[in-house]
């Protein structure tokens, strides 16, 4: 987060200058009706040369043409002397990004005070030691462009700039911070990204930086902060981020002295203890407005936590990953302002005080993964009482709750997201919650709601994308055959809920779906033909057990890589092969009848990304064909259960990642092939009720084998128990 574009300072400054001569010039773009050429034309022609070393695919800079440099885009001139003095050249959209080369011409532009190259393309080419003659500049930004290698020292020959953004510019880095040593009005410093491992000096030359304002250190690879001195000299700081850098020190006093500060970000530091020396903590920030400490085990101390009263500016407070234990929402509860609060991911063990829900200006409310308890029925009736609630994220699922939703919570207009899952609520899902239009991730799964669901529960939720009621006694009614649902799902998981006993038409129109849950569900009917070919974009599928009869599609268009669970059903007919581009495939109980053949050996010759198969207890038979070969990644295989014939297939011992075969109670015959009970990879094989024959190998064990797992009971072998399977461990 950045605060400012411009210091203020740098404006005064900048408008005092023009003031002089604020009867005959202004700064702004040239008036273009004007007949009279401002422009000079040795710096017409820098910027010619500017433009003709640039690729320009999306033609940015057709306006850089006629006399007037002034009237082209992205430059400003003043209205006197015809000086540029400001070149804009953001890239706007990402296939519009500028490429090439910089120029060296420009520094003909000898009163430029104003670069802006950010969200370019540069191609990894290095920024141009010339920039440093650009005695005159106060606003340098080279972010997201694509410059890399070493930062050029002549950077610091620029005393004027007050503003310096170098962030996420590719792979940029500097061995050392001395340049910068000569930036004395320097207030805003962004070198985010930027490898700063070997620049052990920055924080000397930060400290001496007196004017800075706002300094953003993100992911700079900085692996110490200095506990001397206790103070430091830039105490004008209001914008501090030295997130992402993963340090190997306890948090230093000097943080608390930074008296004027609005934004800290220490986020992802992992800063495991604190030093809070004469300044206290955190109550010595009264201007704070966002505190980021995410990732960070030293929050986890009360006289810090209890610090958090004070801050009575306090806009957003994050808090996630931090081991947090101990309790912290008290000392939210009087903090009117506060908008945003994300506390996931901690051990705080507290009941959520009825208070918290006071804070009528908080949007969003992260308090997932904790052990808090209460009731979320008071809470979600304080935050309705608000004369113009603004909550629109809500998520507390993984915690303690008990409660119901209350009635009045379609009056909270503003929510797009409701996450309760994983916790003891009770109780039916009101109807107003069908007037929430905004509503995009409705999440409720694993508590034990009951009640019925009608069309009036979805009446006017067109923004809602993801539906988690799973594992709840949920009966969904929509006694109207035609119904069409006001929204474009992406996630339906309606597991152990009651859709049935018909299969639920709606579902059909829901085709930008990515997972569809609706295992258990009391649906007993044929599956409709209309279901393997209408969701391109499922990536996992959930329909078992159901009592779901019908035929497996020949066709099916779910997406590649699919996790596919059809299991314990009666689905009928032979596995064709286009469902072996699934990652994960369970048909198991089921009556799926025929061979493997069409399933192994189809036309697809490029490997599978098949890790999981079961197809155990059908009636499938035949011999299992020799097919495997791409098949590399194939992991549990079980074919249990069927009437199978023939050996063993000599492809399976190619596939290294096997670590499970289980094939028993079928009729498989021949001998046990040497290869399988030598097995590096597997660590269950089971081949136990079948008719195979002969002896087991006495090589068994011999290639330092990882199986833990061996039936073979109920074959025709003969002959004597190797002793090597006592070494298996």
């Amino acid at each position: 987060m950045k605060i400012l574009t411009l210091p203020p300072v740098c404006l005064f400054s900048t408008y005092l200058w023009f003031l002089l001569v604020s009867s005959l010039c202004s700064i702004c773009f040239c008036d273009h009706n004007s007949d009279h050429v401002l422009c000079l034309p040795t710096e017409r022609l820098a910027l010619i040369d500017l433009k003709s070393n640039l690729i320009d695919h999306a033609n940015r800079l057709s306006s850089w043409a006629g006399k007037d440099c002034c009237t082209w885009s992205g430059v400003v001139c003043d209205n006197v002397m015809g000086h540029v003095q400001e070149i804009h050249l953001r890239g706007p959209y990402y296939d519009q990004r500028l490429g090439g080369t910089i120029s060296s011409s420009v520094i003909e532009l000898l009163q430029l005070r104003y670069l802006d190259l950010s969200y370019n393309n540069f191609g990894d080419i290095s920024i141009p030691a010339f920039f440093g003659s650009f005695q005159n500049l106060i606003y340098l930004n080279l972010s997201y462009s694509g410059f890399s290698g070493e930062i050029p020292h002549q950077l610091g020959n620029l005393s004027t700039l007050c503003v310096l953004d170098l962030s996420y510019s590719c792979s940029l880095y500097s061995k050392s911070l001395a340049w910068l040593r000569n930036l004395k009005v320097l207030q805003q410093l962004d070198m985010g990204g930027i490898d700063l491992a070997f620049a052990s000096d920055w924080f000397t030359v930060i400290s001496n930086l007196t004017s800075l304002l706002e300094l953003h250190f993100p992911s700079c690879r900085l692996k110490r902060l200095p506990s001397n001195p206790t103070t430091v000299s830039f105490t004008s700081l209001i914008a501090l981020d030295l997130s992402y850098n993963h340090f190997d020190s306890m948090l230093p006093g000097w943080i608390f002295s930074l008296h004027n500060i609005a934004y800290l970000d220490l986020s992802h530091c992992h800063i495991s203890g604190v030093n809070p020396g004469p300044h206290g903590g955190f109550h010595s920030m009264p201007f704070l407005r966002t505190l980021s400490l995410s990732t960070n085990t030293f929050v986890n101390s009360s006289s810090l936590l209890n610090g958090l009263s004070s801050l009575s500016n306090l806009r957003r407070l994050l808090a996630s990953e931090c081991d947090i234990s101990k309790p912290i929402l008290g000392n939210l509860q009087n903090l009117s302002l506060i908008e945003y609060v994300d506390l996931s991911y901690n051990r705080i063990a507290e009941e959520i005080p009825k208070s918290l829900s006071n804070l009528c200006n908080i949007t969003t409310l992260y308090l997932r993964y904790n052990n808090f308890s209460g009731n979320v029925s008071e809470l979600l009736e304080k935050f309705c009482e608000c004369e113009s609630p603004k909550l629109e994220l809500l998520s507390l699922q993984y915690n303690n709750l008990i409660g119901q939703l209350p009635e009045r919570l379609g009056k909270l207009k503003n929510l797009i997201q409701i996450s309760l899952g994983n916790n003891n609520l009770t109780g039916t899902i009101p109807e107003s919650i069908g007037r929430l239009s905004n509503l995009r991730y409705l999440v409720l799964h694993y508590n034990s709601l009951t009640g019925i669901l009608t069309k009036n529960h979805f009446a006017n939720l067109t923004s809602l994308k993801q539906l988690w009621v799973k594992d709840n006694k949920l009966v969904f009614k929509i006694n109207v055959n035609n119904w069409i649902p006001p929204f474009k799902l992406q996630v339906l998981s309606a597991g152990s809920c009651s859709l049935g006993p018909h299969f639920p038409s709606w579902i059909q129109l829901l085709t930008d779906l990515t997972s569809l849950d609706v295992c258990n569900a009391n649906i007993s009917d044929t599956i409709p033909n209309w279901f393997w070919t209408t969701f391109p974009y499922v990536d996992y599928l959930n329909i078992s057990h159901n009592n779901i009869q019908g035929k497996l599609g020949d066709v099916i268009s779910f997406a590649p890589g699919a996790v596919l669970d059809l299991s314990n059903n009666r689905l009928r007919g032979v596995l064709p092969g286009n469902f072996s581009t699934a990652i994960i495939l369970d048909l198991s109980n089921n009556k799926i009848s025929g061979s493997l053949e069409q399933f192994l050996c189809s036309s697809i010759q490029n490997p599978r990304q098949l890790e999981f198969l079961n197809l155990a207890n059908n009636n499938m038979s035949g011999v299992i064909s020799n097919c495997w070969i791409n098949f590399l990644y194939l992991k549990i295989l079980k074919l249990d259960k069927n009437q199978f014939t023939g050996i063993i297939p000599s492809s399976l011992g190619n596939i290294s990642s096997l670590r499970s075969l289980e094939m028993d109670d079928n009729r498989l015959s021949g001998k046990l092939p040497p290869w399988l009970l030598n097995s590096t990879s597997l660590v269950v094989i089971k081949l136990a009720e079948n008719e195979f024959r002969g002896k087991i190998p006495s090589s068994i064990g011999r290639n330092k084998t990882t199986m833990r797992v061996l039936s073979l009971r109920s074959n025709k072998l003969e002959g004597k128990i190797p002793d090597e399977i006592c070494h298996l461990s």
